[in-house]
């Protein structure tokens, strides 16, 4: 390295150095207002994102959304310029080069700038409007190019970075947005939706989508909806095993976010989810000669079905299990209640275990008030009480269930609180015949831990008799 270089490269390393102390120590910026505008200018300018050298570019994006978040409301006079000076930057990138992190450090400083600084509302939407309305000019115009289908692997990282930088834009918002803010970010949606259909079988497309979705989500709330069931029906059919786990944080974002309102995304999408999911664990049988499957393998298959076990459970406790019994998902409703069953009773995993066995406490706790044909009722009685209930009995009694271990004793008083929940919405015979009588008899335990279960009132006097059953038959 020549002498110059070496001076060169110790004083792009001061620069750095010197943005980054005055990041970590902002506090004491914030006593020091009046420095605001020469550090702003200096990390805005030549000096720093808009520097000769792609390392002091880089990290003075970085270093800038840092110092954004730390100033927020003290930014408030400087936004304009500031928001000015990066959509220059921005729209100069064959001059200043970017990496494509650093660009959506930018949006997202943007986003805060705009969002987090005490703008009033008509000059916080409009900032945005001349924000967003170049976004979705530049993505309609690749879109519309005739080339975009002859080489969609040109294309296609040009979409996904379009989509991720309106989704940093919006991060600023963790929260439902502001109603104006909503009318912005609408106009989004379907230029965005253009994209996934444009070139779905493109990973960066979907794996960017995705995020955008979440952000959307989280910013529009329920106004989302009414285009989710084509985003959803686009990722299920075209997502691959790298990508299926983001599906399903997507579903479970519905579930958790919106409850009931998103039920009728979630009819549509739930059977192409789950199938997805089957297809995926079989292709990795299928893709392996060996047999025994190598262990690799297995840790992938199970990895899938842990996200149907969690998605299941998202939906009977976020207030959507109505959508099992639909009209689209009642047919399938045996296979549904069978994999949870087996994740419940077959898998050791005990946080596994446990979800599975939630699922079944709430579906028991929501029953009567779901409003089932007289098939989903048999279907589901005649599987819970032939199979699932004997099946979790004779799981708990196995040496390898340990109901002295703390997880496995939480997974005890989850049967305890099904038990008691049985005993509530079943008729007392019921409960008396089709547990103590049918099942619990047949395990020859002590007379009083049968008179126990008959008289207990609660989930804690259940798991009383539960843990005197294992105790009874496993450790005398």
């Amino acid at each position: 390295m020549h002498g110059s270089d070496i001076t060169s490269h110790h004083h792009r390393e001061v620069l750095i150095l010197y943005y980054d102390i005055v990041v970590r120590y902002s506090a004491v910026l914030k006593m020091k207002p009046e420095l605001l505008p020469s550090i702003l200018a200096a990390i805005s300018g030549t000096s720093g994102i808009q520097h000769s050298h792609p390392r002091v570019r880089s990290r003075s994006c970085y270093l800038l959304l840092k110092l954004v978040k730390a100033m927020k409301t003290l930014m408030m006079p400087y936004v304009a310029t500031a928001v000015g000076g990066i959509q220059g930057l921005l729209s100069n990138i064959s001059t200043l080069p970017l990496d494509p992190d650093d660009t959506l450090y930018l949006y997202e400083t943007i986003g805060l700038l705009l969002g987090q600084t005490g703008l009033e509302a008509l000059d916080e939407q409009t900032y945005m409007f001349s924000v967003i309305k170049p976004l979705i000019q530049h993505t309609e115009e690749v879109l519309a190019s005739p080339d975009l289908q002859r080489d969609p692997d040109h294309f296609s990282p040009i979409l996904a970075s379009s989509i991720a930088a309106i989704a940093f834009l919006s991060k600023a918002y963790s929260r439902q947005a502001p109603p104006h803010v909503k009318i912005v970010l609408l106009e989004t949606v379907p230029t965005s939706l253009n994209v996934l259909k444009s070139l779905p079988s493109h990973e960066p497309v979907r794996s960017k989508m995705m995020i955008y979705l979440q952000r959307m989500i989280l910013c529009l709330g329920d106004q989302i909806l009414f285009t989710m069931p084509e985003f959803l029906e686009t990722l299920i059919n075209c997502c691959e095993e790298i990508d299926i786990p983001d599906v399903a944080q997507l579903l479970n974002q519905l579930c958790i976010k919106l409850k009931e309102k998103a039920k009728p995304a979630l009819d549509g999408a739930t059977l192409p989810f789950l199938r997805k999911c089957h297809i995926l664990i079989q292709k990795s049988t299928m893709d392996s000669d060996l047999n025994p499957i190598p262990s690799h393998l297995l840790t992938e298959q199970f990895a899938i079905r842990k996200l149907i076990f969690v998605f299941l459970h998202q939906v009977v406790t976020n207030k959507c299990s109505h959508i099992l019994l639909s009209a689209t998902n009642a047919p399938a409703l045996g296979d549904v209640l069978r994999a949870m069953g087996d994740g419940a009773i077959l898998v050791e995993d005990p946080v596994v275990k446990k979800t599975c066995l939630q699922f079944f406490r709430e579906l028991v706790d929501q029953w009567p008030q779901l409003e089932c044909g007289v098939q989903s009722v048999t279907e589901f009685l005649q599987y819970f009480f032939v199979s699932f209930v004997p099946g979790m009995m004779g799981c708990m009694l196995k040496e390898s269930f340990d109901d002295q271990d703390a997880m496995q004793h939480r997974n005890v008083r989850e049967m305890g609180v099904i038990f008691s929940l049985i005993k509530q919405k079943c008729s007392p015979n019921e409960f008396e015949q089709k547990v103590v009588r049918d099942i619990i008899l047949g395990y020859n335990c002590p007379a009083n831990i049968i008179s126990g279960f008959l008289q207990a009132s609660n989930s804690d006097q259940m798991e009383s008799c539960l843990k005197a059953l294992l105790h009874a038959l496993k450790h005398t």
